[in-house]
């Protein structure tokens, strides 16, 4: 399996709730986002219509563009993971 690295800039107060989910959930905050991440393409993946384009030639880049501009559902699943 091929290994991508992803650099992002996040603002500091979801960098904080990330390590702080991380540490309830005893994992690192790479792992948590790693998790995440996962954790959406699995969805995509069950959507019953193909993947979005989107997604299908995304370079890492593109992937990196995609996952920003989705982050709300990223914070959203944060919250989840709190209030569990």
């Amino acid at each position: 399996m091929a290994k991508v690295t992803l650099t992002f800039r996040i603002d500091e107060d979801l960098k904080c709730r990330l390590g702080e989910t991380a540490k309830t959930q005893h994992r690192t905050s790479g792992n948590l986002v790693e998790w995440l991440i996962k954790q959406y393409l699995d969805q995509v993946a069950k959507r019953p219509s193909s993947p979005p384009q989107e997604l299908e030639f995304a370079s890492p880049d593109d992937l990196h563009s995609i996952l920003s501009q989705r982050r709300p559902a990223l914070v959203d699943t944060l919250q989840y993971l709190e209030d569990k």
